[in-house]
């Protein structure tokens, strides 16, 4: 169904996608225009670099797999997990 509001559904990349596992654990991977800008309500972060096409993501010590699995359920393409940060490409 199209919705008249939206009909090209650029608003609809915007809708959060909830990640299944624990109800009270679960987080959401916000984009807007096909970009991921926010993972459980932290801001993603990218350099402004003109060769540098990785953003990433700083989570709360403890929560690597929720953050990880997030991005994962997501469909994005993740390229290194460090102790602190998710980085993944666009």
């Amino acid at each position: 169904m199209i919705d008249p509001l939206d009909p090209l559904r650029r608003d609809a990349e915007r809708i959060s996608r909830a990640v299944s596992g624990n109800p009270g654990n679960e987080l959401e991977v916000e984009r807007h225009y096909g970009m991921v800008v926010a993972v459980g309500g932290i801001n993603t972060k990218g350099p402004q670099l003109p060769d540098w096409e990785l953003s990433y993501v700083e989570y709360p010590p403890g929560r690597m797999k929720e953050f990880r699995n997030a991005l994962m359920k997501a469909r994005v393409r993740i390229v290194q997990v460090t102790d602190r940060r998710v980085y993944f490409e666009q």
